[in-house]
């Protein structure tokens, strides 16, 4: 199996090198996925990265498809659908900010903690880089938050409402006792979610983009920028869910949808928190 897999590799123009870690790596999972069958090692599981999802969707469309529900709650929330037409009030959106900043904060923790999950030093670097672009949307929020008449003293103050609190929270919490997958799946639903938002209004003729001070908020989740990092997030967690999901463990996908559902309950959870300022 060794020795196939490599010639694999170099059919495919992959270096002698590069030919022989993909090959290595491959037999390691056919090895820790194989047959549970009789009595000693079972045999090869030639087919471990052939992981198919339910009705043979892809893991991100499996996550959406079960939590169709929540997930339609928390992209199209009345917040959402305020900003799109700009008749939210100018306290929620303030107070929906100052509560944003604290987020941030805790987002660069998880990613930490993400960081501390992987074993791979250029994955634990690309944690970090994500934790210095955390640090620099930081500072474009504090300029943002500045426009509206907030300032950083302001934002320093700011009490963590509960909503908040408890989603960060879960975050952290699915990170320090689930592996990297269920902490990336527990933040894939803010990733994904905010980018359909960002395309939808942009894109809706019905949205209100003359005088409202809300459209720029929609516009930089929009960018190609924000769509860039959607489009990474997405390409990462399926590679994840290849390598830590045993072929047809229905139980672990379930685990991992659910934490897909309370995420997104928790989100629709934020936007209600900002709409009606909730402590």
């Amino acid at each position: 199996t060794l020795s196939s897999a490599i010639a694999a590799g170099l059919a495919k123009n992959e270096s002698v090198l590069t030919a022989y870690r993909n090959a290595r790596k491959y037999l390691q999972n056919a090895i820790k996925y194989s047959f549970n069958i009789g009595k000693g090692h079972g045999p090869l599981n030639h087919f471990h990265n052939s992981l198919l999802f339910p009705d043979n969707t892809t893991f991100v469309q499996t996550l959406k498809n079960y939590a169709k529900k929540e997930y339609s709650d928390y992209v199209n929330h009345e917040f959402v659908n305020r900003i799109a037409d700009g008749t939210l009030p100018v306290d929620s959106f303030r107070y929906f900010l100052c509560q944003d900043y604290i987020y941030l904060t805790h987002y660069a923790r998880v990613h930490a903690i993400c960081g501390f999950k992987l074993n791979n030093l250029q994955e634990i670097a690309a944690e970090a880089d994500i934790i210095n672009i955390i640090r620099t949307e930081t500072s474009l929020h504090i300029k943002y938050c500045e426009s509206w008449g907030i300032s950083l003293e302001e934002l320093e103050k700011t009490k963590e409402a509960s909503a908040n609190m408890a989603y960060t929270r879960f975050c952290i919490e699915k990170g320090i006792s689930g592996d990297i997958l269920d902490l990336k799946v527990a933040l894939f639903a803010c990733l994904i979610g905010y980018g359909e938002i960002g395309l939808r209004i942009v894109n809706d003729p019905a949205t209100k983009k003359e005088n409202n001070p809300f459209y720029k908020w929609a516009e930089n989740y929009a960018a190609e920028l924000y769509q860039n990092s959607v489009t990474t997030g997405i390409a990462e967690i399926e590679k994840l869910a290849k390598e830590y999901i045993k072929p047809g463990d229905t139980k672990r996908i379930n685990e991992l949808c659910e934490i897909f559902r309370q995420a997104c309950r928790l989100e629709a959870n934020f936007f209600s928190m900002g709409l009606h300022k909730l402590e």
